[in-house]
């Protein structure tokens, strides 16, 4: 599906193709390995959900919780989040869609922010888009209109 610019906003692109990835050599890959890392990064203080090691260290997190954060820092990635959720919608995968955009609400605007724009209750879309949510369509579109519009993108669908 080709998605189109209208009223200069950002153009975005949803396609059903995915890139090829070429398999490296393993002498590239012992240079991969060789290379330093760089320095561990400074937290700000303990991460709620996450395991730490006996050193300190952070053995793992929570996948939601790293998604929501790369989301707040990064505008591309949610936006790229935001495609994949309209792309399952149009796909038939209603549930993957409606966790997608759950999580894209909960890492940029937030539920609240979301109900001013949309008009809808705040418990009404926290339900809609929970996982035995049953959104009646116009519910749903008012909601894609409202996050295209904060992500300053226009999504358009057309036959490839």
């Amino acid at each position: 599906m080709n998605l189109r610019s209208t009223s200069g906003l950002d153009t975005v692109s949803i396609s059903g193709t995915k890139e090829a990835r070429s398999s490296s050599s393993s002498v590239a890959a012992r240079k991969r390995s060789k290379r330093k890392t760089s320095p561990r990064q400074k937290s700000d203080g303990p991460i709620i959900g996450a395991e730490y090691g006996k050193d300190g260290r952070i053995l793992s997190l929570p996948y939601v919780d790293i998604v929501l954060t790369r989301m707040k820092r990064e505008p591309e990635f949610a936006t790229g989040i935001l495609c994949e959720a309209i792309d399952a919608l149009i796909a038939g995968e209603l549930g993957v869609s409606k966790i997608m955009l759950r999580n894209y609400v909960n890492g940029t605007l937030g539920f609240e922010k979301l109900a001013k724009k949309t008009r809808l209750p705040i418990k009404s879309l926290m339900r809609m888009l929970g996982p035995s949510g049953n959104p009646q369509m116009s519910n749903l579109f008012a909601v894609i209109g409202a996050l295209q519009a904060h992500a300053g993108i226009a999504l358009h669908v057309a036959a490839e």
